[in-house]
């Protein structure tokens, strides 16, 4: 058997693309792979509009069976190849899309999986869903990626509480390293910790608008708005995403309300301060920096957060930020970027891990991150960590900043990194962890949390859609849900047309006290979760159920390849 396979995100361009729409299905792939490696050759294409029926055509001369395998959601996979094609996607709500929009009939999905004729997806949920649609008599499996390894369920794990520490080649925000009050936000972020580039004077601007990146990059401001963000503290500030030295010019574009119209406040760019008359219209003024040392904060200094008596808008406004840029003398970088040495993270006690990415709305990343704040605002020895597979640091900090805020000071620790791990210390990250916490309001799979607990690892999670395969009271602290309207995330009319779920925020909080105490007070019980975890994904995730199941669908293998299915040899006529 030939088994042709495609995702749009490759190994080359995964790094750059975390985050991005279907970034997940090249992990999907890469799992798939090893498992059809054992069944039948493999190639994976990377135009399949392309390739594909060439390499069909040129198995069906040798007399071998090929099929091509596109890991894309259904309006996204090619049904019109002469080669037999499967679709394999995750899906995890309530139906699939039924309807038309924006004139393309691929929107629903009946229609591409009926052309088709079968299809794998990831989880029972899915499978279910699409026999609702389309009838019990398709041809759907619910095959997940293979995760568990015997080499992973090793010893006993009882619950890792000592100091340990993590070694990696990402950003680390730590709380740590911000002073929050009910009016001040300060932090000092060391660079090494924030991995910034170095700048080469090639120009830069951030906006602050509503959705722009810029508004990542903000401390002490409110949420961004259509036009631009208003500063909520006396000294706000504004990270920047590049290590800033030497001579350069830097720009401000921003207006100023109530009593600070008509003052002067103080830029500081490091060591170097700047005098600002404000004033009532969005003006741009520029400055001239001779900076000595990296810098990556820029901060304003003086501003009367004191409010407008009676005024309709009660919040302390200062300033109204628009827009910052940067432009230097543009020098050639550097053809090998220099190698930045691998951050150690000192780490102790209950630490709770979340992989993650904070642009999709489902993952519901803030509250868990409240519940965490509120159920250990005063426990030390809790840590979160949040791993956030984005590709901009800013799709998510600006969130960060402000919510910190808003909690004020707790002494629990929250880290978030950021960028990509290397296999070995993504194991690293697994191993220090407590548990692996996930509050989604709905999974088509969710790789990271059966990879830790492959590794034996439990969870604090709830257990509906996909994670319903694999959750339960033995192996996690179960976070209780209900039913909410939700969208078809890729719907242009943005329609409430399925179901998802609402997390029920106060079990998030009793789950996570109730596996502290675990962890601190009950390393038998703790042990126990960590052997049912384990057991769990064997059952569920191993190469060997996983070749079964593919083995099977595809009638291929341990000797099916002489009665290989009609749609493996031959176009499905529907």
């Amino acid at each position: 058997m030939l088994f042709i396979l495609y995702s749009e995100i490759d190994a080359d361009s995964i790094g750059g693309n975390l985050g991005m729409p279907e970034y997940s299905y090249y992990f999907v792939l890469r799992g798939y792979r090893k498992v059809l490696e054992s069944l039948g050759d493999v190639v994976v294409v990377q135009n399949p509009a392309l390739q594909v029926d060439p390499l069909y055509e040129e198995s069906c001369q040798r007399g071998t069976p090929c099929v091509f395998i596109s890991f894309s959601p259904p309006n996204k996979t090619i049904a019109s190849l002469r080669c037999p094609t499967i679709s394999v996607f995750a899906w995890e709500f309530s139906n699939i899309p039924y309807e038309v929009w924006d004139g393309d009939a691929r929107h629903d999905w009946r229609v591409v999986l009926k052309q088709l004729g079968r299809s794998i997806t990831l989880s029972t949920h899915t499978a279910h869903v699409v026999r609702q649609a389309l009838g019990d008599e398709f041809a759907i499996a619910a095959i997940p990626v293979p995760v568990y390894a015997p080499a992973a369920a090793a010893d006993v794990r009882l619950p890792p509480l000592a100091a340990r520490s993590l070694a990696i080649g990402c950003t680390a925000i730590d709380s740590r390293f911000y002073e929050v009050g009910s009016d001040t936000f300060s932090a000092d972020i060391p660079p090494e910790f924030f991995q910034l580039r170095d700048w080469y004077g090639e120009p830069i601007e951030l906006d602050f608008k509503l959705g722009d990146e810029g508004s990542g990059f903000l401390g002490g401001f409110y949420e961004s708005e259509q036009w631009g963000t208003w500063s909520r503290i006396a000294d706000p500030w504004v990270l920047l995403p590049i290590a800033l030295v030497g001579h350069c010019k830097l720009g401000v574009e921003l207006t100023s309300y109530g009593a600070n119209v008509g003052t002067e406040i103080q830029v500081a760019v490091g060591e170097q301060r700047f005098p600002l008359a404000l004033t009532n219209d969005f003006l741009r003024t520029e400055f001239v920096c001779d900076i000595r040392q990296p810098v990556n904060l820029i901060q304003f200094i003086g501003l009367d957060v004191s409010g407008i008596s009676g005024a309709r808008d009660p919040r302390s406004l200062g300033i109204g930020l628009r827009k910052i840029w940067l432009e230097g003398n543009s020098s050639t970088e550097p053809a090998v970027a220099k190698k930045k040495l691998p951050l150690q993270l000192a780490l102790e006690g209950v630490v709770y891990t979340s992989v993650l990415n904070p642009g999709d709305d489902r993952k519901n990343w803030l509250e868990m991150l409240t519940a965490f704040c509120y159920a250990f605002r005063s426990e030390p020895r809790a840590t979160l960590i949040l791993k956030m597979t984005h590709r901009s640091v800013g799709a998510f900090l600006g969130q960060f900043h402000y919510t910190l805020q808003r909690i004020g000071h707790v002494e629990c620790r929250v880290i978030i990194l950021h960028g990509y791990l290397e296999d070995d210390a993504y194991q690293q990250l697994i191993d220090i962890s407590t548990y692996c916490v996930n509050s989604s309001r709905c999974e088509g799979l969710c790789l990271p949390l059966m990879e830790f607990m492959s590794c034996g690892v439990p969870a604090v999670a709830p257990c509906h859609t996909a994670m319903e395969d694999y959750i339960d009271a033995d192996n996690a602290f179960i976070v209780q849900s209900s039913l909410e309207p939700g969208i078809w995330p890729h719907d242009t009319r943005a329609l409430y047309r399925t179901l998802r779920y609402r997390i029920n925020w106060s079990s998030l909080v009793d789950a996570f006290r109730a596996s502290f105490r675990v962890a601190c007070d009950d390393s038998a019980k703790y042990a126990q979760m960590s052997s049912h975890a384990r057991d769990a994904q064997r059952r569920f995730s191993s190469h060997d159920v996983v070749r079964q199941q593919l083995s099977a669908f595809l009638r291929v293998g341990d000797g099916n390849d002489a009665t290989a299915d009609v749609l493996l040899s031959s176009r499905r006529t529907l």
